[in-house]
């Protein structure tokens, strides 16, 4: 094998590494800037509650939250509908309002429920919720 072969080989090779290297880069961007936001996070899980969707809920959910707790109610809490009103987030936790309309035991209930997220392994997870009105 001639010299120059062996250098078209070895800029061949260089070349296909750094196509590969900013392939990963840019998808690692992309994944990046399209992470959902708290807010997202929160109008998923109310989304998922309303389609009695549990599965999807406990993803959303941390881990304190997610298990027994939602099969429980899953019978005696439906969600309506939602608008989402406010939210402030920092690094590790936000803090999101939403105006809920809802039905427990049939009854139906409107009122503000402020939900607390946390980041678990880099996404946004329901951790929290309480009615302020």
């Amino acid at each position: 094998m001639t010299n120059r072969r062996k250098l078209l080989i070895a800029l061949g090779a260089i070349g296909l590494t750094v196509a590969v290297l900013c392939c990963a880069a840019t998808i690692a961007i992309v994944r990046w800037a399209i992470r959902p936001s708290a807010e997202d996070v929160v109008d998923d899980y109310l989304s998922a509650r309303r389609s009695h969707d549990i599965a999807a809920a406990q993803r959303l959910s941390c881990h304190r939250l997610a298990m027994d707790w939602l099969d429980q109610i899953s019978g005696t809490f439906e969600v309506v509908d939602w608008d989402i009103k406010d939210s402030q987030t920092h690094e590790r936790s936000a803090d999101v309002q939403a105006r809920v309309t809802y039905r427990v035991l049939g009854f139906a209930h409107s009122g503000e429920v402020d939900f607390t997220l946390v980041k678990e392994d880099d996404d946004w997870r329901v951790c929290g919720m309480r009615t302020v009105s």
